[in-house]
């Protein structure tokens, strides 16, 4: 089995040799009577140094078009906050409605720049409640996208974790001496 190997192999490339050398023949004939261009357009003409180029040239385009930005609206930036709570046991703060802006973005993360507002609602009793003003930094976590119902807009539903600094807090109330508390809640911004 060997031996038959190596006969067999030499044997089909002497009987294939001169069809294959004459294939070459014809192949450089036609190429050579092509302009330049024309050449550089058929595959079989093409140099392996052509070749590579081309695949080259293919494979930068491939990563331009990745890179190239899309166009987006200044909205997509733009969060409106929803509900909020303490990330603490109390609940003695909750955030109404409020909106911040996000400058940094990577994958689902995304970290705001200039401080947000919020409406906070401070429990001053059972039947008591208080609204501050209060400003807000932190940080977005993408959850999931959502369609309008009736339009074709979509709008992305984030989870956030940020510090709010509360301005006119009520000092006597037990619990509530700190001027700035951690919360966590939702906001929505557009998808483009």
């Amino acid at each position: 089995m060997r031996l038959v190997t190596p006969v067999f192999l030499t044997v089909l490339l002497f009987f294939s040799w001169p069809a294959t050398a004459s294939q070459a023949v014809q192949r450089q004939k036609l190429c050579s009577e092509m302009d330049e261009k024309e050449r550089r357009k058929t595959e079989r003409c093409k140099t392996d140094q052509e070749r590579r180029e081309d695949e080259q040239k293919r494979h930068l385009a491939e990563i331009a078009e990745k890179e190239k930005p899309t166009k987006s609206s200044f909205m997509k930036w733009v969060h409106l906050d929803g509900y909020w709570i303490q990330s603490a046991s109390s609940n003695m703060f909750q955030g109404l409605a409020g909106m911040h802006v996000v400058v940094f973005e990577e994958g689902r993360l995304q970290l705001y720049g200039p401080p947000g507002i919020i409406l906070v609602r401070q429990q001053v009793s059972k039947e008591e409640h208080q609204l501050h003003f209060g400003i807000t930094w932190g940080f977005s976590f993408r959850l999931f996208d959502i369609r309008v119902p009736g339009t074709d807009n979509e709008v992305r539903v984030f989870g956030n974790l940020a510090k709010v600094w509360l301005q006119g807090v009520n000092q006597d109330i037990p619990g509530a001496s700190i001027s700035a508390i951690d919360m966590v809640g939702l906001s929505v911004t557009f998808a483009k």
